[in-house]
């Protein structure tokens, strides 16, 4: 404590009460003296009963820092590689599509289940998921059953024809639409005489430039529609290679039918059945002959009458294609290696086993317009059915011209009137037969533009 009796301040106060101002002020020193060591010890205390928690603490952390660490590094366990997805043409998913139904309708398992089991293993998941939609009408009936490819794949289903069918093979060097949900399609054009119409001329400085109008035209091409059912009983359907029976029954005879009514000149137009063959009304003339020379002067003829096409392309049956081939003069092939390459002078070549032989068609595949849906595919296994197609002999259903493969509504034979036909229509229930009706009809229409197209008739190639 500091002395107050040396404190010039306490020496400067009266003799009478600086003893008791002293006494005060050393209380009061005592006080705070007191009060600051409590204070302390109190801490102290305090950090006493801390500090062995601490120490503890201090002496298990310097115990880790010091004990060695075992890392173990885990790498990832890589990724299985899954097996490679098999690319399947159009036409296969339709038919296992159809096949799944069918099986499913004669009281086996669900479509998904025989899809398994038609497309089976890893390689075919991708495969599976595109046949379950791959047909429209499942939409009507089960809303798993969707329509996803309809207008998405038209384009693929028609790829997968290009080995069997020339129309295939035209309509993807041309023109090709879907019909999306619409019954027709306009498109405007030049008009038929109006060549060169807005033709510029060369203009002097301060000369007005000349004013011209173009004739145009448009194309409507309405939807007609290519239809077959058939039957098929439980046995066949459960054969092993059904999958490709179906297959190759979709493949021929939807070329087929689009070949002849595509290309023939005798598939003319009927009202409110089809259009006419691209050939209807078109130049031709009948062929020079068999040899070199005759060949060389009818191609020249079919390239002639091309002259302003953008992609000119030549259509034949396969055995033409074949015959051309194998043309030999003084033992070598001179068109051989222009028929390997798929190209004569210009022209590419296209062949299919369905063209009707005899007729080789020259075409601007750029004038060449084709609207279609994918084929739509049902199948029943509680239809009533009139057994009358429309080829010989009869029963058939024919239109009032008579031609086969085109059915008009008053020529048309149902089941109420299927007994009175010379000779009588048979009548089959699947139900009662155990088997199942497939329907398949495919939309479509076609056209081309004016002066795009001439044919050789009496073709002797091969």
């Amino acid at each position: 404590m500091k002395d107050l009796n040396t404190d010039p301040r306490v020496q400067a106060l009266p003799e009478s009460i600086r003893p008791k101002f002293i006494k005060k002020a050393e209380e009061q020193q005592a006080a705070i003296l007191w009060d600051t060591i409590a204070e302390e010890y109190a801490e102290a205390n305090e950090a006493r009963a801390v500090l062995p928690t601490i120490k503890a603490e201090m002496t298990a952390l310097r115990r880790a820092v010091d004990r060695p660490i075992n890392v173990a590094l885990t790498q990832p366990k890589p990724a299985t590689v899954k097996k490679p997805q098999k690319v399947l043409p159009a036409s296969r998913l339709l038919a296992a599509n159809v096949v799944a139904h069918m099986m499913h309708k004669l009281g086996g398992n669900k479509p998904e289940t025989n899809l398994l089991k038609l497309l089976p293993g890893d390689e075919h998941r991708i495969a599976r998921k595109l046949a379950k939609s791959a047909t429209v009408p499942g939409a009507t009936t089960d809303a798993s059953w969707g329509a996803d490819l309809v207008r998405s794949d038209v384009g693929a289903f028609y790829r997968s024809l290009k080995e069997r069918s020339a129309v295939a093979q035209l309509a993807e060097l041309g023109t090709s639409v879907d019909f999306g949900g619409n019954s027709s399609i306009t498109f405007p054009h030049r008009g038929a005489n109006d060549d060169g119409s807005l033709k510029p001329a060369f203009v002097q400085e301060r000369a007005t430039i000349p004013v011209s109008s173009a004739a145009l035209g448009s194309t409507t091409m309405n939807k007609f529609k290519l239809g077959i059912i058939t039957l098929a009983t439980d046995e066949l359907i459960r054969v092993s290679n059904i999958l490709d029976v179906m297959e190759q029954l979709i493949q021929d005879d939807v070329s087929e039918g689009l070949d002849l009514h595509v290309l023939d000149p005798t598939s003319t137009s009927i009202p409110a059945v089809r259009p006419p063959a691209i050939t209807v009304g078109a130049p031709n003339q009948a062929s020079a002959g068999a040899s070199l020379d005759n060949v060389l002067t009818d191609i020249r003829w079919l390239r002639g009458q091309l002259s302003n096409a953008r992609r000119p392309a030549i259509i034949m049956h396969s055995d033409h294609m074949r015959a051309l081939e194998m043309l030999q003069v003084d033992g070598r092939f001179p068109l051989a290696a222009m028929v390997n390459a798929g190209n004569l002078w210009g022209l590419t070549l296209i062949h299919s086993p369905f063209v009707t032989k005899g007729n080789v068609v020259g075409v601007d595949a750029a004038a060449y317009y084709h609207a279609s849906d994918l084929p739509e595919v049902d199948t029943s296994s509680a239809a009533t059915v009139a057994l009358a197609s429309a080829q010989p002999p009869d029963p058939q259903m024919t239109t009032a011209g008579g031609d086969t493969d085109a059915v008009d509504e008053p020529n048309s034979i149902q089941v109420s009137d299927a007994a009175g036909t010379v000779p009588p229509t048979k009548v089959v229930s699947t139900f009662q037969t155990n088997s199942v009706a497939m329907r398949m009809v495919h939309p479509v229409t076609w056209t081309t533009m004016p002066n795009s197209v001439s044919y050789l008739t009496g073709v002797a190639w091969g």
